[in-house]
């Protein structure tokens, strides 16, 4: 299906450059960024038709959210195909549901697994590709993005667990931010594996939705 994606839509940036809407040197860039935009658009909408069919589509959105804002800068394991990504991203965030249940009236476990793994997020920072040709200083920028996120939704997290009526909401998040820091980990293992980490990090898109990716 990758070469599917791939090929419609590097067909279509070929005639946006041929009609002079973008530069033949563009069309690499256009293409990938398209493809990224149809396949995570894919994704999401098969997450979020799943999560409401089994009635937990706001929980999954609440879920989703950080999870996706903090993996967009900190990278971590990565599936190396779309199909593959499809599959792990729905089991993950599906997971969310059940992992909440464990948390619901385990404060303690909760609070350590909360503790431990935003302390690896802040730790590593960011798994963007090894091989990656990007300056000290964007790769520095990419990862106090992830840091900061990893914070904001650690804090927002703890501000809705002292609301009474609204932990579940902190569960959900503070399960966002457990689940990043387990695939940072497993890229990590991957990577001392001598596996090559295959996520592009373009410059260009480090601020945009295009880079929204689960898997």
């Amino acid at each position: 299906m990758d070469d599917v994606i791939a090929k419609h839509t590097n067909r279509l940036c070929k005639q946006l450059a041929a009609e002079g809407m973008i530069e033949n040197d563009e069309i690499p860039i256009c293409s990938y960024n398209l493809q990224v935009f149809v396949e995570k658009t894919i994704a999401f909408a098969m997450i979020y038709t799943v999560a409401a069919l089994l009635g937990y589509l706001l929980e999954v959105v609440v879920f989703t959210l950080p999870f996706a804002s903090i993996r967009k800068y900190s990278g971590g394991y990565h599936c190396k195909t779309f199909i593959g990504c499809l599959i792990v991203s729905v089991i993950t965030i599906m997971l969310s549901v059940p992992m909440v249940a464990v948390f619901d009236g385990n404060n303690m476990l909760y609070f350590i697994l909360l503790a431990v793994s935003s302390t690896i997020i802040l730790f590593i920072g960011s798994m963007g590709d090894p091989e990656s040709d990007y300056s000290i200083d964007i790769q520095n920028r990419i990862k106090r993005f992830g840091r900061l996120m990893c914070l904001l939704s650690v804090a927002i997290a703890l501000l809705f667990f002292f609301i009474d009526s609204t932990q579940h909401i902190s569960l959900y998040i503070g399960s966002s931010v457990i689940q990043v820091a387990f695939y940072l980990i497993i890229a990590k293992i991957k990577h001392k594996e001598g596996f090559q980490h295959e996520e592009i990090v373009e410059e260009s898109i480090t601020v945009s939705t295009n880079q929204f990716i689960p898997f």
